[in-house]
């Protein structure tokens, strides 16, 4: 055969590396088809992998197959912000080893994603919930990471209207103090700054006093030596309703 074949890689630092081939230009098509071209530095074959066939694109989704016969789906969101959707996904785009990464990067995180939609189409996630059910689902933890931030950022997930939801289902159907509330939440992995904030819009004066008469209803006084504002001011509630209780409420009030 005679004739040179001359590819440019595009390399991510903007550089360009020649990939030469020895071979006629009827050869040529059927080489890059199948993903190698000959180098004049090697002996052997060097793979090259391009973009062959690109679906169009939809609301940031591309549809995406490449020489190599890898077809798959991402979002561009996915994508390192060095790289920019519209100049990678190029039919004829022939790949870096780095943006060839980048590529399948995103397409794992879109796979994440679609998990992480079940899952919350099921019932309300925290964040660190979701994490670690999406790495149980062999999702590696850079995607996850990148996925929840990602939904975090879009309130297709939040932390504290889960802690909300959960306080007022809870409420329905136990008595507890408020430092158990916070407890029970921290339990499920809902950091101390947002619990504290869900529980202060949830319990309002009105709700708090309600749960504080219940809670005393269906607690036995405190031990001789302790007063019945230690005891209520220990299980976090707020210096309104403890003097509302103590001039309203069946136990008696031994003052500090």
């Amino acid at each position: 055969f005679t004739g040179q074949g001359v590819f440019d890689s595009g390399l991510a630092d903007g550089g360009t590396e020649e990939i030469r081939a020895s071979w006629g230009a009827s050869a040529l098509p059927i080489l890059q088809a199948l993903g190698f071209t000959r180098a004049p530095f090697w002996d052997g074959f060097m793979r090259v992998v391009s973009v062959i066939s690109l679906g169009a694109p939809q609301a940031g989704m591309y549809r995406i197959e490449l020489s190599e016969g890898s077809l798959f789906s991402l979002k561009g969101v996915y994508l390192a912000p060095e790289y920019d959707p519209g100049e990678l996904c190029v039919v004829d785009k022939i790949l870096s080893d780095r943006e060839e990464e980048a590529l399948r990067f995103a397409a794992s995180c879109l796979r994440a994603e679609r998990q992480a939609l079940r899952l919350v189409a099921r019932a309300e996630q925290t964040s660190r919930g979701l994490s670690r059910k999406l790495r149980q689902g062999g999702h590696a933890a850079p995607c996850v990471a990148q996925v929840v931030a990602y939904l975090t950022e879009q309130a297709i997930i939040s932390d504290y209207r889960y802690a909300q939801l959960w306080l007022r289902a809870r409420l329905s159907r136990k008595v507890e103090s408020p430092r158990q509330l916070m407890a029970a939440l921290c339990s499920r992995s809902i950091d101390r700054d947002t619990a504290q904030e869900a529980l202060a819009e949830v319990l309002e004066p009105d709700t708090e006093w309600a749960l504080l008469t219940r809670y005393v209803a269906k607690t036995p006084p405190p031990p001789d030596g302790f007063s019945i504002r230690q005891t209520l001011k220990y299980q976090g509630f707020s210096p309104l309703v403890i003097d509302r209780a103590c001039c309203h409420l069946p136990w008696r009030c031994i003052e500090d």
